[in-house]
């Protein structure tokens, strides 16, 4: 779906991005947990959402790509900071503060599992005038200006 939206068809990213959540849904059973790859599904699907400019429907997707990351064990560290700063990414139009404060907290997280001067804590902490960036965006998508 990346590729798609990177070639500017935001329809069929879309549309496929949908498809991978939809597929992980239907072959789950009831009785069993959501596997920890459904996260990249819905990850996927919120990041062609906020591109296309509907953040607010990324939101709950971003809430429950966090809560399954969260019941992994042990759970994985990096990838919860990524979703909470592309969660933040998410909501930075309408609550920019909480986009901010959600923005540094993984921010430190990052950097006190991986060091002072990751790379990835770099890409996540606010660029040039303040602006954040979406982890993962091709060339650094601002996130909230001050």
């Amino acid at each position: 779906a990346q590729a798609q939206l990177a070639a500017g068809d935001a329809e069929t990213a879309l549309a496929t991005a949908r498809q991978a959540v939809d597929m992980y849904e239907a072959l789950r059973k009831p009785e069993e947990p959501e596997q920890p790859d459904f996260t990249d599904a819905l990850d996927g699907l919120g990041r062609v959402l906020v591109a296309t400019g509907r953040p607010a429907d990324a939101e709950p997707l971003y809430e429950r790509a966090i809560e399954i990351a969260g019941r992994i064990s042990p759970p994985d560290a990096l990838k919860l900071a990524v979703l909470h700063a592309r969660q933040a990414h998410a909501i930075a139009a309408r609550d920019p503060e909480g986009a901010r404060r959600l923005l540094a907290e993984s921010v430190a997280d990052v950097r006190a599992r991986r060091g002072p001067h990751s790379r990835l804590a770099a890409s996540l902490e606010l660029g040039p005038a303040g602006a954040a960036t979406d982890p993962g965006a091709q060339h650094g998508a601002p996130l909230a200006p001050r």
